[in-house]
This record gives structure tokens, sequence and C-alpha cells, in this order.
């Protein structure tokens, strides 16, 4: 993370952490109810996710947020 916080930046490294978390939490709860077990969460895939998706359009979502749902 610290690596891809420098090429990305702090704005958009923030908002991939917040991507990898909720990508994680969201992935990870429908795999233990479709195997019925429990599983350890390995972070790094999804992470990468979030970073992945932050790269593409990580300035368009904050433009988004910022001037679309917010106003500002």
């Amino acid at each position: 993370m610290a690596v891809c916080g420098l090429v990305l930046g702090w704005k958009l490294i923030i908002l991939a952490f917040l991507l990898g978390c909720i990508l994680g939490s969201i992935i990870h709860v429908l795999r233990m109810k479709l195997s019925g077990e429990d599983h350890v969460l390995a972070m790094g895939p999804y992470l990468a996710l979030g970073v992945a998706i932050c790269a593409l359009y990580g300035n368009q979502m904050i433009d988004w947020y910022l001037h679309g749902y917010l106003g500002m």
C-alpha cells in the first residue's frame, strides 16, 4: 500500500483502501454464505482490486462525490 500510495497519491490511496475494505467485506460474506464454512479473509487481493479501480476511475469517483453528490 505504501508504494501504491506513492504512485496514486494520498487522495486516491484513501479511496483505494476504502474500496478494498468494502469489496473485501461484501465478497467475503458472500463466500461464507455460499460455501457454508468459515474462511480466513486475505485482504491483499481486495486491496489490489481497490487500487486497480482507483488507478482507472479514482479521479472521476472523487469528482462525482465532491461535485455531483455533495454539490461543492
